[in-house]
């Protein structure tokens, strides 16, 4: 739980500093209101999701599904094409 806490902490604080450096000034206050939305305003969703996999199919498939779901985006995002323009 500490290193689960420790890399959600990591990631907030990058992301979130990204983000600001990434964005012009007159849209940084627009940009981080949507990513808040996007980023909080989904964990209802999957919570819900999450929930119902787990009363139809067990927890242990629910958290086969979630883990599976977690390592294919992070394997997409690993191997995706950089987008063009960028080194």
């Amino acid at each position: 739980m500490v290193f689960a806490g420790w890399g959600m902490i990591r990631y907030l604080a990058t992301t979130n500093t990204l983000l600001q450096l990434a964005v012009d000034e007159g849209y940084r206050g627009r940009m981080m209101g949507l990513h808040a939305v996007m980023f909080l305003g989904t964990q209802t969703d999957r919570r819900l999701r999450a929930r119902r996999v787990a009363q139809q199919f067990g927890a242990r498939r629910a958290a086969l599904v979630s883990a599976s779901t977690a390592l294919a985006a992070a394997a997409w995002l690993a191997f995706r094409p950089p987008a063009p323009g960028t080194p």
